[in-house]
């Protein structure tokens, strides 16, 4: 599978991003998902993602892999078993569409001390489950709902909440920092609000260091632009205790880490030439895995396909400046 770019990081080095976007796979469920791989969630040696044809949102279901991150590949697809909503969105552009009893989409695989959990949405509300795998099948245990209250900020959708690794705790809000039992004081983010949008929910959160109690998510963002909504994407770090009642809000990104913009750079013979993928126009982050000298985050893309972006330790150390509080007395919401 080739390697591309998004755009260029800081310091001239690429982000390098696997397309994922292949019939991975030899799906069996090829069928029900039309070849689409969207928005993946990788999380150790594991991959889920939401199988669907065009048109979108008719059978968006989750898939559930092997993943070798060495390789960066997916196999011995399963679908997961899950059964959520028979009613479809209440906003004007969807409600022609009629959904199915199993409607599940944007999945965020995360750890759980030795097992392996999922959180994934119907539409509205917020699922979590764990996870009996075996080589055979994935059964769905415990499967609840986390959450169904309406939002209006975000049209009543629930779909960005942040898991945290070996925790049955989550962040629904990144400013002010918020999970279902803590919150933390609002901060300044205005050098990332006013370019790029307010930050929402993304990867499940991982320790920084292992048993730490730092750390790392990536989010995403969205702005419109000339009358198109573009996604952004950037990293945040904050503090948890779940013994001690601590959160704490610490870093987030100063610049995209991907960012939907064409970049022109020199070639070997001195022109310039375009990335070809400037076109980029939606960056949804799903799944993280800490790898020596960096991370891997994959992401949905233009909501076409799953990428993989390859980020290093000192990519992120570069991009991300500490918080300072809010002065006004006025908060900026920003529910995920």
């Amino acid at each position: 599978m080739p390697l591309q770019c998004d755009m260029l990081a800081h310091r001239g080095d690429a982000i390098k991003v696997l397309d994922m976007d292949t019939p991975i796979l030899g799906l069996d469920y090829s069928e029900r998902s039309g070849g689409v791989v969207m928005n993946g969630s990788i999380c150790d040696n594991y991959f889920c993602y939401r199988a669907d044809r065009y048109p979108y949102c008719l059978t968006p279901q989750l898939v559930f892999c092997d993943y070798d991150h060495k390789t960066m590949t997916a196999f011995n697809a399963r679908h997961l078993p899950l059964e959520t909503n028979t009613w479809g969105w209440l906003i004007e552009w969807l409600k022609k569409v009629s959904y199915p009893e199993h409607h599940q989409e944007d999945p965020r695989l995360f750890r759980y001390h030795s097992q392996y959990g999922l959180y994934f949405c119907d539409g509205f509300k917020m699922y979590r489950c764990l996870l009996n795998i075996t080589n055979d099948a994935v059964r769905p245990v415990d499967v609840s709902v986390i959450s169904n209250q309406w939002l209006p900020t975000v049209d009543g959708r629930l779909k960005n909440y942040t898991p945290i690794t070996d925790q049955m705790e989550y962040i629904y809000s990144i400013n002010p920092l918020k999970t279902s039992d803590l919150s933390s004081k609002a901060y300044d983010l205005s050098f990332w609000t006013l370019k790029y949008g307010i930050p929402r929910g993304g990867t499940p959160a991982i320790p920084v260091l292992e048993q730490d109690k730092t750390f790392i998510s990536f989010f995403h963002s969205s702005l419109v632009y000339k009358g198109v909504n573009r996604y952004f994407m950037g990293c945040f770090t904050f503090y948890f205790d779940a013994n001690n009642k601590s959160l704490k809000l610490l870093q987030l990104s100063r610049h995209p880490l991907i960012a939907p913009v064409a970049i022109n750079k020199p070639s070997k013979d001195g022109s310039k030439e375009t990335n070809p993928c400037g076109t980029t126009l939606v960056v949804f982050p799903a799944g993280v895995n800490r790898v020596t000298g960096g991370y891997h985050v994959s992401y949905g893309h233009n909501d076409k396909c799953t990428r993989v972006a390859m980020f290093s330790q000192a990519q992120i150390d570069y991009n991300l400046v500490k918080v300072t509080h809010k002065k006004s007395a006025y908060p900026e919401v920003s529910y995920v």
